[in-house]
């Protein structure tokens, strides 16, 4: 398979997981969204907390130059780890948030997501 329609497998796959989870308060629900035509991948949410409308973009990637380049990653523990075990190689994931991303930079950013303390190179 081709690494772009592997990324569009992989990105859908764990958004949809991602979709299936709901917040533990107020009425609020998951949407993926899946663009394959443009390779953009957003998981969305909306609903209602204590009287109020809420919404917000959870995580938006999209795929460039056969990489997946991650947008917006708001789910916490970050996707990272994820993709990698999807078997998406490092060099292939460029988070935007530390740009220019060369593979180290992104090793560095998931570290940071799992609250580890690095030193800049």
């Amino acid at each position: 398979m081709e690494p772009t329609a592997q990324y569009r497998d992989v990105l859908s796959m764990i958004l949809l997981k991602h979709a299936k989870l709901t917040p533990s308060h107020g009425r609020i629900e998951v949407f993926p969204v899946l663009d394959a035509e443009r390779d953009h991948y957003c998981l969305v949410d909306a609903g209602w907390e204590r009287g109020a409308r809420v919404h917000s973009m959870i995580f938006f990637a999209r795929i460039v130059d056969e990489k997946i380049r991650l947008e917006w990653d708001g789910l916490g523990y970050g996707i990272t780890q994820e993709l990698i075990e999807a078997g998406i190689p490092e060099g292939d994931i460029v988070h935007a948030w530390t740009e220019p991303c060369p593979p180290e930079a992104t090793r560095r950013s998931m570290q940071s997501e799992a609250g580890v303390q690095t030193a800049p190179a």
